[in-house]
């Protein structure tokens, strides 16, 4: 079967195979698509942006000033950056991290315990610098498998770097899933060695780690631990650090700016949120309740 496709300039009459008739149809609606979805998105990004003056007026700011050209571009036509600096797309990132990871941890029915890391903060010492430190060291204490052979089957790894009169700090928080439940005295056993491992791994590497801020505890509810860490969403008025050297930069405030720059290049290709395992929802997405049993991961 063909059709008899409008010739575009000359040999009229001639016939075109119906699939490439159809498939040139298709472009042509697809790009007029495109196009209206862009107007449209750009009406909407007006409406709803600037109805929020709280975070219209950080996203300006950002816009303006940001050292990351994605930030900059981000409600630009149809481009999202996605990041999680950015004062358009943090809210929409924090909720599907807790969809996610709800999602994926619905079904375990095993110990939860949380794991807050820390080093030691220095003003002297560059974000960046103590941002790869600290990774140095979580990964050193959990590597060839260490987690996994006390149990644990899933984590999510959080980052969150703060800024006080000590400069730049930067920890983790991590959500441990553990196959089983665990006794009041087998969660003590097992924070007692995995902050002894912490600690060996900082004096083998050289990183000074102390036990303030070290926090290892059994958590009710990935939820909860969840909704803890990912509370922070820019803008004026909220007490999380992006929000405050925003708010300081939309206000005028140099010495914030420069905070904020640093901020950023510091963040550069560092993940502030890694799931894995039973944590990761993409590798057990579709799987049911049976499907998990069978597999050994609940």
């Amino acid at each position: 079967m063909s059709i008899v496709a409008d010739p575009p300039h000359r040999g009229a009459g001639r016939r075109v195979p119906f699939t490439q008739a159809t498939r040139a149809a298709h472009e042509r609606t697809d790009r007029h698509a495109d196009n209206l979805v862009a107007a449209l998105s750009t009406i909407y990004d007006r409406i709803t942006i600037g109805s929020n003056s709280a975070r219209h007026a950080l996203t300006e700011a950002q816009r303006l000033y940001s050292i990351r050209s994605s930030i900059r571009r981000c409600g630009q036509s149809r481009h999202r950056c996605g990041g999680a600096l950015c004062a358009r797309c943090a809210g929409t990132r924090i909720g599907q991290q807790r969809r996610d990871l709800y999602t994926a941890t619905k079904h375990q029915a095993g110990t939860m315990v949380s794991w807050s890391a820390t080093i030691a903060s220095s003003p002297d010492v560059p974000i960046r610098q103590q941002w790869g430190d600290l990774l140095a060291l979580l990964q050193a204490a959990t590597r060839g498998g260490w987690l996994s052979r006390r149990g644990v089957v899933g984590t999510v790894r959080a980052v969150e770097p703060e800024h006080g009169p000590d400069g730049w700090h930067v920890h983790a928080h991590y959500l441990l899933v553990f196959r089983n439940e665990l006794t009041p005295a087998e969660v003590e056993h097992f924070r007692a060695a995995l902050l002894d491992r912490y600690f060996s791994e900082a004096d083998r590497l050289g990183i000074h780690a102390t036990a303030d801020g070290q926090d290892i505890a059994r958590t009710r509810s990935a939820t909860a631990w969840t909704r803890y860490l990912t509370k922070g969403r820019i803008r004026r008025g909220a007490t999380d650090v992006l929000s405050r050297l925003w708010t300081a930069v939309d206000d005028g405030d140099t010495d914030a700016l420069h905070l904020v720059h640093d901020l950023e290049a510091g963040a550069f290709r560092r993940r502030m949120w890694t799931p894995t395992g039973v944590c990761k929802l993409s590798e057990y997405a579709g799987l049911d309740f049976d499907d998990l049993i069978a597999r050994g991961i609940v």
